[in-house]
């Protein structure tokens, strides 16, 4: 070992409370607080210890060194840096020959407990101080606990493993762990952009992960072209395009449409509403006049057929408010009396206690009355809502069963759309059901949604379909975007509304990088105590001059708007939008705005 290995391993034993050390007899890490050891683990490589002498170059730098080995047909990098409150170690293992590789990690007495974890496939360790995690990213690895020790036989070529300590907890542990596992596992360069791009979406920390993830999520899926164990129906691919239309994945979202337009046969009732509705949505996202007439020029015999579709629903007659409400949807933008007809339906179905969940959907459409809304919201809330979603089955009902797809397990999907539909009509309670949804990515698959939970402890559900909610992904990105941020452009009239849903409780919201047509725009808002007075300020900011109009609405307690230095009356108010757009709205036009 030279000289710089040993002042750099050095500066790691030094440096704040732990130390990596890498024994002369096999590869170790010992884990020390305050120069009393607390754990050590082990890594034997086909039941040999990896020795000092298997080091072929060693690359030290202050805080961090790398260590490469050569053992055989096999090679090792292992690198080990120093965090605030954090160890960290990533060891990649290149095995060169066709046998298989056997792992074993022993660990010492100085830990309490060792326990894997199957979603993250990685090892616990629980410590007198802090907790350690040790895991594989590498496919298909099965582990087998063995008393004090992990066995993992792979015939994996690649393996890649993380080790991270944190002085804290396992949970600290584990955030640490994840989000090494995912800048390894997507693409550097594109997680460190659109975590940039993000990481201030708001003051709340799973809001912002949730957002990111499901970002980078959409933006490396093709849903035409995905493996066939991960095929998704009609019905999640066009959920998928509110989320993809939001985050300027514009052409992904057109190609969906056109592979549902010529298998036509794909669509089914529910889906001949959402065709139409989630199309007007993508139309809306285009600033081009010219390529939007080409759009519904091209998919006008679809949207025929769906209203064909509809007639036969409507002479059917059938009790279904979640088709109605999605036809109230489809209709709204193509026959605006027909939409008048299907709410007053709905509405009369709204106002008795027999609240089911197919009611989730009118609350989504945001068409109905706040009464009618508020009763959908407390019932659900009572008998459908838990910690981990919502039922698919009123608790009450005699054949709830948590454990059953549709008979009473949580459905993510149903989660989202009701998320929405609240954020619409209860801003504080939108926030909470937003949080809680936005906790539950990651929860089971590292930075997904899962389609169905157990409603009685949140445990995954094994069903039939792909287990990953995709739809759901996509709309937690529209229910940020469109209805917290409040960004809804509406390219075909040329308009841009911008309704935030901010309050006191979550009063901070920047949202960068919007694409909106070919241009982009960046909004921050802030909700501002001023001594005993309130005002809430905005700066639209785009890269390019826009040529629409804006149209503002905030919380009916705002009065007044001062835009661009002139004052109009509130609370909902069009503009003409510059390039750098500065608004403040007050609750009382007598506040000093100088401060």
């Amino acid at each position: 070992m030279t000289v710089e290995t040993k002042k750099t391993i050095l500066l790691i034993k030094e440096s704040l409370y732990m130390k990596k050390c890498t024994h002369t007899d096999k590869l170790t890490t010992t884990l020390n607080i305050d120069n009393k050891k607390i754990a050590k683990y082990t890594i034997k490589l086909n039941k040999k210890d990896i020795k000092n002498k298997h080091i072929k170059e060693c690359l030290p730098e202050e805080y961090k060194i790398t260590l490469k080995f050569d053992i055989n047909d096999i090679k090792i990098d292992e690198i080990n840096t120093i965090e605030q409150d954090y160890f960290i170690s990533t060891i990649q293992i290149n095995n060169k020959n066709e046998n298989n590789i056997n792992i074993l990690c022993e660990s010492d007495k100085h830990i309490k407990k060792i326990e894997l974890n199957k979603v993250r496939n990685c090892i616990i360790f629980h410590l007198e101080k802090g907790a350690a995690i040790l895991g594989y990213i590498s496919k298909d690895i099965e582990m087998t606990k063995k008393e004090n020790s992990i066995d993992t036989t792979t015939n994996n070529n690649e393996i890649k493993l993380i080790f991270t300590f944190s002085k804290k907890n396992v949970l600290s542990a584990l955030d640490k762990y994840d989000t090494i596992n995912r800048n390894i596992a997507l693409n550097t360069k594109e997680y460190q952009q659109i975590d940039n791009e993000t990481e201030d979406l708001t003051t709340n920390k799973e809001i912002n992960e949730a957002f990111k993830w499901s970002s980078i999520h959409l933006k490396n899926i093709d849903p035409n072209n995905i493996p066939e164990t991960r095929k998704m129906t009609s019905e999640e691919k066009l959920y998928y395009t509110l989320g993809a239309n939001s985050i300027g994945e514009t052409k992904k979202a057109e190609l969906i449409f056109e592979e549902i337009s010529k298998n036509i046969e794909t669509l089914t009732e529910k889906t001949y509403p959402l065709f139409i509705f989630t199309l007007e949505n993508h139309i809306n996202h285009i600033n081009d006049r010219i390529t939007r007439e080409h759009l519904e020029k091209r998919f006008k015999n679809t949207i025929d057929y769906c209203i064909t579709q509809y007639k036969i629903y409507k002479h059917k007659q059938k009790n279904d408010i979640e088709l109605d409400a999605l036809w109230l949807l489809a209709l709204d933008t193509t026959d605006k009396k027909e939409a008048r007809n299907i709410l007053h339906t709905i509405e009369s179905k709204c106002n008795t206690d027999d609240i089911t969940i197919k009611h989730i959907l009118p609350l989504f459409s945001g068409k109905i009355t706040k009464l009618n809304a508020n009763n959908i919201i407390k019932i659900i809330k009572q008998e459908f809502m838990t910690s981990y979603g919502i039922r698919t089955r009123s608790c009450l009902n005699p054949k709830y069963k948590p454990s059953i797809e549709q008979e009473g397990a949580i459905s993510l999907i149903k989660t989202a759309l009701f998320t929405i539909g609240v954020l619409q009509y209860d801003i504080d309670e939108g926030h909470a059901m937003l949080k809680n949804l936005s906790k539950l990515m990651g929860t089971h698959t590292i930075g997904h949604f899962q389609k169905t939970l157990n409603a009685a402890d949140g445990s995954q559900i094994k069903t039939s379909q792909n287990d990953i909610s995709l739809e759901t992904t996509a709309l937690i990105i529209y229910a940020i975007d469109t209805y917290l941020a409040g960004i809804k452009p509406k390219l075909s009239s040329n308009r841009i509304f911008i309704r935030p849903k901010i309050s006191r409780n979550l009063n901070d919201i920047m949202r960068n990088d919007k694409q909106i047509g070919t241009n982009k725009m960046h909004t921050y808002i802030k909700w501002n105590d001023t001594e005993d007075k309130d005002l809430i300020s905005m700066n639209i900011i785009f890269e390019n001059r826009p040529n629409n109009k804006g149209i503002i609405e905030l919380p009916g307690e705002f009065k007044t708007f001062i835009i661009n230095g002139k004052e109009t009356v509130g609370p909902k108010c069009e503009f003409r939008m510059k390039q750098i757009n500065n608004i403040l709205a007050l609750k009382n036009k007598s506040i000093n705005i100088s401060r």
